[in-house]
């Protein structure tokens, strides 16, 4: 159970190390999709068939979520990678034209680095090329979430929070994430089960 990886996108896991280097690059080297030419993703043979083929176009929320080309058009263009901003672009019939441009630009390609470190770890390697001809690259081992690169505890509470805030009140959500920091300190778990009751 310490080992255990918890993922801080709501998303298929093969993609989370793509985001981690794409993240990066953006923390480096701020850039809005307009300025955006390609974008290359390498991966390892099992996530080029898992996540490299949905496309850019998604037609339902797990193909978004199963889709590379989606998950980075959202990272660029909403900046968000939670179950809400997946929620939100289902609602909008994934019509979002700022992401479906960046969506177009990213091909997903066998990278042998990838392949040669697979299943020990996931690679997310990301190559970006603006209209101008800059290019920049990220590499990450160890995903956001991963024993080796954990969740911090603010980050942790975040995620949770954004999930449970979808059913519950603000208030109400605290109150069982609190319950599961401090579990061994429960009479009986049926306490925690009635905190993850719903408002109605």
């Amino acid at each position: 159970m310490l080992k255990t990886r918890i993922k801080p996108y709501a998303c298929c896991g093969a993609i989370i190390p793509e985001i981690d280097a794409l993240k990066e690059i953006l923390r480096d080297h701020p850039i809005d999709s307009q300025q955006i030419k390609s974008i290359t993703v390498g991966v390892e043979n099992r996530a080029l068939s898992h996540v490299g083929t949905v496309g850019p176009a998604p037609k339902d929320i797990t193909g978004a979520q199963f889709s590379s080309h989606f998950r980075l058009g959202l990272t660029i263009a909403k900046g968000r990678n939670d179950f809400r901003a997946y929620h939100d672009a289902m609602s909008n019939g994934f019509s979002d034209r700022e992401v479906a441009e960046v969506a177009q630009k990213v091909t997903v390609v066998h990278d042998e680095e990838a392949e040669a470190i697979y299943p020990s770890t996931r690679l997310g390697k990301v190559s970006l090329e603006t209209q101008q001809g800059q290019q920049y690259s990220a590499k990450i081992f160890y995903p956001k979430g991963s024993p080796e690169n954990p969740l911090s505890g603010n980050e942790l509470r975040e995620t949770f929070l954004g999930l449970a805030g979808m059913v519950l009140s603000s208030g109400r959500a605290q109150q069982p994430f609190d319950a599961i920091q401090n579990i061994e300190q429960l009479r009986d778990t049926g306490e925690l089960a009635q905190l993850l009751t719903t408002d109605s």
